[in-house]
């Protein structure tokens, strides 16, 4: 004599949906609570669906997906030519940054063609025309160090 069924039959679990998920990033809880299972119940099922640990095969959709992700940036910022994306990119791939300022230390020489109201042309030490600037500026407004 066959031996009764006992228990909940098994929930259906939509695969395609689950990759589709984790390719966007989600975690195994949020894909259980989707699918109105424990997340237990979704790495055993997954283990026995897939033939490897859900860690594992999330793993490996969450890189098709940053790709996918990667990809449509790309897209956007060369074949759209969008300026901010390729700004963004450029940060982030290339480490590219924004300047504020100039660093003027060390030996860098400028060419002057006209300081302190004298037309002449030479080289000077770029920290020597801030000083001269600071000192001029000081002295218009009474101020003393």
């Amino acid at each position: 004599m066959p031996m009764p069924v006992v228990g909940r039959p098994k929930l259906k679990i939509n695969w395609d949906k689950v990759d589709d998920q984790l390719r966007l990033g989600c975690t195994g809880q949020e894909i259980a609570s989707y699918c109105g299972v424990c997340a237990a119940t979704l790495y055993d099922r997954a283990k026995e669906f897939y033939g490897i640990n859900f860690s594992e095969h999330a793993q490996q959709q969450r890189e098709i997906g940053d790709i996918a992700l990667r990809d449509a940036q790309y897209n956007i910022a060369v074949k759209d030519k969008n300026v901010t994306m390729l700004i963004w990119l450029g940060k982030q791939r290339l480490k590219q940054v924004d300047r504020d300022s100039v660093d003027i230390s060390g030996s860098a020489r400028i060419e002057v063609v006209s300081y302190n109201g004298q037309e002449l042309k030479q080289w000077k030490d770029p920290n020597e025309i801030v000083a001269s600037a600071k000192t001029a500026t000081d002295a218009d407004s009474g101020c003393s160090e």
